[in-house]
């Protein structure tokens, strides 16, 4: 009997050993596993609210380019600005090139202003806004100076009230761009968003635990969720060191925070925070728990015997696996959003190519199409990008869509506005399997007989409705004859507006539409390069 108990004992302990062996080792490779991840994630993160808001200034910035080549508001503000009188009309001019519903709906306020106290806002019809500037609002924009040493981009402001508020403070960063006239300055362009807009649209959450810090090219802060300013610039010193990575430092507490930054194109930078020890600490819970879980099923294997030896194994393994999706749970929601970045590598480690080229297309299509250095394309690129577009239709539509692009090599290296091609192969799509259509064939082709080029997207889908011809005729015919400057309809890629763009780039050029007469509609588009 005595031999039996020590042998179980002994066994007991070497079983025990043999536990807390692999529960630690399981607590560091879960642990670790999740360190990596959300390292990871950290920086997938820090690189998504990087670009976001660089979106959202190039988005700005696009509305003040947009104002400044308006030659009617040049004209106008020049005037103001050079103060050679500020005539109604002049002024109806500034406001009604400002006050656009556009604005309105899209930023908290765009503003002209000038060093002659004029200042003309989106928000005119705002009781709670100033009618005129004064020295003590432009010496509050302690920026100004500095304007013209951003160029050829625009100046970013940190955070501050906005200074054209009357009766309250709300808090905003600005894109601000001077405007120049006969060599002297004759004003300023402000384009304003608030803070809690920009809240909104970086979806920042008290629960993450996730310190945010966004500052301008120059390190000033336009963002932050720190207790105050003084916390946010204990930070600054680790800006660089932690570019592109992961940094471990200490906070004012001696608390160790892992750190990672990012540069945008726009020059803001973009810093997150969060708590190792706070991240971790689930973890030493984890691993007690899984120490505990562990002795219990071997108790429990002992005193039930051989019998139920089965049943506690599966046991063991739901726990173990109940212990894995606990782990899984807490992984910030945020790294939700960093999943398609591992979906083409998924893909192919699977053995499912198709998978790898879908994301390959979406990334050359949005590398292509948010891209801003360039406001115009070869057309090989243009041809390229529409490829790939039709590419991707073809996966969603199979057998049922079918097409060819032939466009002759004298149009490849013509320079065109980018994305000219696409709305009218994606209205092709759009409309061409209505009225029972089973099936289509696009075709895109291409031509150039001398300084004339034509290219040609056609279907054989269900083509034009009498409706919507007319109605598109309609607005051809009202852009053509508009005896008002062109004006493009921002946050649209539609038609019209790709043959205003077109109109734009093109002294000559037409565009042509209707049905086949086996089928399916045409569109027609004719130039001189």
């Amino acid at each position: 009997m005595k031999l039996k108990i020590k042998t179980l004992v002994i066994y007991m302990c070497c079983a025990l050993l043999i536990i807390a062996s692999a529960s630690y080792a399981f607590y560091l490779y879960t642990s670790r596993l999740f360190i990596n991840n959300t390292h990871a994630g950290l920086i997938s993160t820090a690189n998504r609210i990087a670009h976001q808001i660089d979106y959202q200034i190039i988005h700005m910035d696009f509305a003040l380019r947009s104002l400044m080549s308006d030659r009617l508001f040049v004209q106008a503000v020049t005037r103001m600005g050079l103060g050679s009188g500020s005539s109604l009309d002049a002024q109806n001019t500034i406001i009604n090139s400002i006050y656009k519903e556009s604005f309105i709906r899209t930023f908290y306020r765009v503003n002209y202003f000038n060093r002659n106290h004029d200042f003309f806002t989106s928000r005119i019809y705002n009781r709670d806004t100033v009618s005129r500037g004064n020295d003590a609002i432009l010496e509050s924009m302690s920026w100004l100076p500095n304007i013209n040493n951003e160029l050829p981009n625009p100046l970013i402001t940190p955070s501050h009230n906005d200074p054209w508020l009357v009766g309250r403070e709300i808090p905003v960063f600005s894109v601000l761009r001077a405007l120049r006239g006969y060599g002297t300055s004759i004003g300023y362009l402000e384009v304003q968003m608030t803070i809690e807009q920009l809240e909104e649209i970086l979806l920042i959450e008290d629960s993450d635990n996730i310190y945010l810090i966004v500052t301008t090219r120059h390190n000033e802060i336009i963002y932050h969720n720190l207790y105050d300013d003084t916390y946010a610039l204990h930070y600054f010193p680790f800006f660089e060191e932690a570019l592109g990575g992961i940094l471990l430092a200490q906070s004012s507490e001696a608390v160790t925070k892992i750190i990672t930054t990012y540069r945008g194109t726009s020059g803001v930078g973009v810093m997150l925070i969060q708590d190792q020890d706070a991240l971790l600490a689930p973890f030493a819970n984890l691993g007690r728990l899984i120490f505990i879980a562990s002795i219990i099923l071997l108790l429990v294997a002992f005193i039930y015997g051989y019998l139920y030896s089965s049943r506690l194994i599966r046991a063991k393994n739901l726990q173990m696996q109940a212990n894995f999706n606990l782990l899984q749970t807490q992984i910030n929601p945020h790294f939700i959003y960093n999943t398609l970045n591992v979906i083409s590598g998924r893909g192919l480690s699977l053995g499912d190519e198709s998978i790898g080229d879908i994301c390959e297309n979406i990334a050359h299509m949005l590398r292509y199409s948010v891209s801003t250095e360039e406001k115009t394309a070869l057309m090989s690129d243009e041809i390229n990008h529409v490829s790939q577009y039709l590419h991707l239709q073809k996966t969603r539509y199979e057998h049922r869509l079918t097409y060819s692009i032939q466009v002759s090599e004298d149009l490849l290296n013509m320079q065109v506005p980018k994305i000219v091609l696409q709305p009218f192969v994606e209205n092709s799509i759009a409309h061409g399997y209505k009225n029972g259509t089973q099936s289509m064939n696009i075709s895109i082709t291409g031509q150039k007989d001398n300084d004339h080029w034509c290219i040609t997207i056609s279907d054989d889908g269900g083509g034009f409705t009498g409706d919507s011809f007319k109605k598109l005729n309609e607005s051809i015919s009202e852009v053509v004859n508009s005896k008002k400057p062109l004006e493009l309809s921002l946050g649209k890629m539609g038609i019209v507006n790709t043959f205003v763009r077109l109109r734009l780039f093109y002294k000559d050029f037409r565009l042509t539409f209707g049905n086949n007469p086996t089928g399916g509609a045409f569109v027609e588009l004719h130039g001189r390069s």
